[in-house]
């Protein structure tokens, strides 16, 4: 089961690249941040079945190429997007969320609740993996935060691998970045043969993972 994860900075990324994206890795399972019209026509052309928000930088999305049934749960400034998936012959438990931006103190507490209330939802699921924007990085508390409870699939299998986790995002669409803010969590599952991969047009990179 190959799972991919990707914010496409709202309009900016365009139905071209992003196609480009998905048919160069074919995942089965795709959760999309920052989802703009354009881009929910792509995925409804190749993902028949999950869930699609497209609204700008509160878009969101959790599709499938298998029958998926999506549920939307209402958090604190964005939703969380989950659905249980066949891997194996284990039912695992996909999320899908965007955190809020933690650009002053006041959107730091905001975020804290946020984040809270996420892991209240998401308490006593496993096996379980959760991916999206979580804006932010191991050094930040939010991350802190949902570590205590579920584990870094990406740091773990860079460590596995004898290599470092790539970072994710930027200020711009260059290639050079600068944060590890785009993460995939697992609780009873491992990761194999993971990607950071350029998305042309957006600030973040996309992480494509096989679940095991």
């Amino acid at each position: 089961m190959r799972i991919m994860t990707a914010n496409l900075f709202n309009a900016n990324v365009s139905a071209y690249a992003f196609a480009e994206v998905l048919d160069a890795h074919l995942p089965d399972l795709v959760a999309i941040q920052e989802l703009a019209q354009p881009s929910a026509v792509v995925l409804a052309d190749r993902y028949d079945h999950g869930m699609a928000f497209p609204d700008g930088v509160q878009g969101c999305a959790l599709v499938g190429n298998r029958p998926i049934a999506v549920t939307r749960t209402e958090l604190p400034f964005r939703p969380l997007l989950t659905a249980p998936v066949e891997v194996g012959d284990r039912t695992v438990i996909i999320g899908a969320v965007h955190l809020a931006n933690p650009v002053g103190l006041k959107d730091v507490a905001f975020r804290r609740h946020q984040v809270r209330a996420l892991l209240d939802e998401l308490a006593g699921t496993e096996p379980m993996v959760l991916v999206g924007d979580l804006n932010s990085s191991p050094a930040w508390p939010a991350y802190r935060m949902v570590t205590q409870h579920l584990r870094d699939g990406v740091k773990d299998w860079a460590r596995r691998s004898g290599t470092r986790p790539t970072r994710t995002w930027n200020w711009g669409t260059g290639s050079l970045k600068l944060l590890r803010i785009d993460h995939i969590m697992v609780r009873g599952v491992e990761l194999a043969d993971v990607k950071v991969i350029d998305v042309a047009g957006s600030d973040h990179r996309a992480i494509v993972a096989d679940l095991v």
